[in-house]
């Protein structure tokens, strides 16, 4: 390991492909400039970031990388636990909403989902009392309640565990924004340029 990986160690141990790769880098500097991999920045980051507001800043960058990488419909439809990346988030003050309360489409299927389950019954258990303009009416009036109700619900119990992650330390929020965006890149190889110039767009160049 080189001597200016070594001095920077401690708390979160070094990617394997990072240790191997910073052989070839001169200083701090010279790794950061070249470096391909956001999760390696961030970790990189991570092990220079000595005040509370730099921790939260590499915390709110790695986050908003895994964010971007966090797209699947299905999955933020079902979530009803935030993921540990999003309760990082809320320790460094960047979503208290989390993802999902962030994401229109998730929330729009999952209400309308609800909404549907609810309002076939009530169309069937009126049908043979009312009119169909009544009918109809009844109808949609329990379709767009249901669907209203269920996205109050679920933002109600969401905040709530989300809210969690403000009593986090910084070395556990820093722990789970480093895995959420190391899963990422992992996961999607394609991101590596993509949160390299995010990563570096939000944290400044090293001293």
């Amino acid at each position: 390991m080189t001597p200016w990986l070594t001095a920077l160690s401690g708390g979160m141990a070094p990617p394997t492909g990072l240790v191997e790769w910073a052989g070839q880098q001169a200083s701090f500097a010279s790794a950061w400039g070249n470096c391909p991999r956001g999760d390696w920045l961030i970790w990189l980051a991570s092990r220079g970031a000595n005040t509370i507001e730099q921790q939260r800043a590499v915390v709110v960058a790695a986050c908003t990388c895994a964010r971007l990488a966090d797209r699947s419909t299905v999955d933020l439809m079902l979530r009803l636990r935030p993921r540990p990346y999003e309760l990082a988030a809320v320790w460094a003050g960047d979503q208290d909403e989390g993802t999902v309360l962030r994401t229109w489409a998730p929330r729009f299927y999952r209400s309308s989902l609800a909404a549907f389950v609810i309002a076939i019954p009530a169309y069937f258990l009126l049908s043979t009392r009312m009119t169909r303009i009544v009918l109809g009416l009844t109808v949609s009036g329990v379709y767009l309640a249901s669907s209203f109700l269920t996205n109050v619900f679920w933002d109600v119990v969401y905040r709530r565990r989300l809210a969690v992650g403000r009593g986090w330390d910084p070395e556990r929020a820093l722990d789970a924004a480093y895995q959420a965006i190391a899963a990422a890149t992992e996961s999607s190889p394609e991101n590596r340029k993509s949160d390299v110039r995010l990563v570096r767009g939000m944290l400044p160049a090293p001293s």
